[in-house]
């Protein structure tokens, strides 16, 4: 039996489909940050959300966010998934490796033993005013840069040349949003170290906008992540991928065993 703590949580968050590409909006919603700071709703970003998941499919796609109509009848403030300082206490972290564990129970199962690539876009609203032109779409990349460094260096030229051909909107790629922090955790951070592969997708206010009044605005946002998501299984496959990954095993090994070395000598002498 659940107890009423659990059964509140679970009302909050809405998530549907068991499909390996994650979309999510953290900020559908007033949520609350450091227990005091107010970071306003973003419009319009639950409707592209859903529209996409409509249009990918709950074996394709996978969808989270906060149920809006709970915060209607509720004068609540949820803690900003986006801005976590505890893992241990973030409820939308919890719910991460949930989806994630049902997306590989999901996966096909003539592919015994091998796991989804799961992808994860985070989808945030941002205001027009950053730029001269008023319709634009930043990516943060910092955390798969971090953290992912062989995929991204492999990755970024498709990432700007999948999103240029379908969107025909101007791009940036963590200016002024990078979807990275080193004091707090974002989204995509967790994500990432659940093991997606995630990007921070800010769409400025007249883009999403735009998007919820034409529908083929949206399409051409689906059909860029699905072929986001293509590329970066290709990736995994190649022998670049493969000999950068295992330099990076040996790196980490030498640095280890320089550490161990170092903590035994410090020993010795005490």
């Amino acid at each position: 039996m659940k107890s009423k703590t659990n059964m509140c949580l679970e009302s909050m968050i809405t998530i549907k489909g068991q499909g390996p590409i994650l979309i999510t909006c953290p900020h559908n919603v007033y949520t609350i940050r450091n227990n005091v700071e107010i970071h306003d709703k973003e419009y319009y970003v639950s409707k592209i959300v859903n529209e996409l998941y409509g249009m990918l499919g709950p074996e394709k796609c996978t969808i989270m966010m906060w149920n809006e109509e709970y915060f209607k009848n509720n004068t609540i403030f949820p803690e900003d998934p986006n801005h976590i300082k505890n893992l241990k206490n973030s409820t939308w972290n919890k719910k991460l490796k949930i989806i994630k564990n049902r997306i590989q129970k999901n996966r096909n199962p003539s592919k015994k033993n091998k796991k989804q690539p799961l992808f994860h876009i985070d989808v945030h609203g941002a205001s027009d005013n950053w730029y001269a032109h008023n319709k634009y779409l930043c990516v943060g990349t910092d955390g798969i840069k971090t953290h992912k460094p062989c995929i991204f260096s492999l990755f970024k030229s498709s990432l700007i040349k999948i999103i240029t051909k379908n969107l025909n909107v101007p791009l940036t790629l963590n200016e002024p949003f990078n979807g990275y922090s080193e004091d707090f955790y974002t989204l995509s951070h967790q994500s990432l170290l659940q093991g997606f592969f995630s990007l921070q997708f800010e769409l400025s206010y007249s883009l999403r906008r735009e998007m919820v009044k034409k529908s083929t605005k949206i399409e051409k946002l689906k059909i860029t992540i699905e072929e986001l998501y293509d590329s970066y299984k290709q990736i995994l496959h190649t022998i670049q991928y493969k000999q950068c990954k295992q330099k990076q095993i040996t790196k980490k090994r030498k640095k280890d065993k320089k550490q161990s070395n170092k903590t035994q000598k410090l020993k010795m002498k005490k």
